[in-house]
């Protein structure tokens, strides 16, 4: 029997149209979206060494080394570094003291000196120098120095290896300088700058000069109306002078030790000249 007409003239075109309508389906589910919406869900832990998820933590500052005593000044990754505690003859903590380490090594037969680094004591009496193990040279020892606020300056002398664990230093009996200025009488409520240096067997000229040199022995303070400095060694022998913002200096004033232990020395200067360009 043949075939119908109309079957004959449509199967090849049904045919063809199933074949392709099977081919889109096929295109529209086997590709993924060219875009996704970002994802809002939380990404999974990292698996622990134990096999435990990991809580996410938010990123901490470096926290500061603490003891009993107190905060330190020195991160714990800051590598090597020495520590000093600084106190009076009653166990006080000594604050605000500026300490300076030195290193002695030998090079050629000459004996040569080098400025490790200085920083202050906290409030707890406490400071750490950090220490530079680049050094190849051969150490012969070191120079423990304390600047400023005490005066004269104490010096210790350390080895070449120096100790892991704190040096504890007593500062000699000590007492406090103040010093004030006047112009024409009436007292300066503004910025004062006070010099002092030791240097007693100095004339007052002499001592001028290297008062207004910025010489490096000079212990600079500076304060508005009244400057104190709180750790002065009882046997200070030497001059001081004063300068205020617009530059006027007062005279050399010879000071020649402090009373005794825990007392204030007081001293007011007149501002009588204005100091030229090169400090003369």
């Amino acid at each position: 029997m043949s075939a119908h007409p109309l079957r004959r003239r449509y199967g090849l075109e049904l045919g063809l149209g199933l074949a392709l309508a099977a081919l889109v389906a096929w295109f529209a589910l086997g590709r993924e979206p060219r875009e996704r919406p970002a994802r809002t869900e939380a990404p999974a832990a990292l698996p622990q060494p134990d096999g435990e998820a990991a809580a996410l933590e938010p990123a901490r500052a470096p926290e500061l080394v603490r003891t009993a005593e107190g905060p330190e000044a020195t991160p714990p990754d800051s590598g090597p570094s020495f520590e000093v505690a600084l106190g009076d003859a009653d166990g006080r903590p000594c604050a605000d003291a500026e300490l300076q380490l030195e290193r002695l090594y030998l090079e050629h037969g000459v004996l040569g000196r080098e400025l490790l680094g200085r920083v202050r004591t906290d409030g707890n009496g406490r400071a750490r120098l950090r220490l530079d193990e680049t050094f190849r040279g051969d150490v012969q020892g070191h120079v423990l120095t304390v600047r400023e606020p005490f005066f004269p300056r104490v010096t210790h002398e350390l080895p070449a290896e120096l100790p892991p664990a704190p040096l504890a230093l007593v500062l000699p009996a000590f007492g406090a300088l103040a010093v004030q200025a006047t112009r024409a009488g009436v007292f300066v409520t503004g910025s004062l700058e006070v010099r002092i240096l030791a240097g007693g067997q100095l004339t007052e000229e002499e001592a001028r000069a290297s008062l207004l040199s910025g010489d490096e022995e000079l212990v600079t303070r500076t304060g508005r109306g009244r400057v104190l400095f709180p750790q002065v060694g009882l046997d200070l022998d030497g001059w001081l002078l004063v300068r205020d913002e617009a530059g006027a200096v007062s005279a050399p004033t010879r000071i020649a030790g402090l009373p005794g232990v825990g007392t204030t020395l007081q001293y007011s200067v007149e501002l009588d000249s204005i100091a030229d360009e090169a400090g003369r």
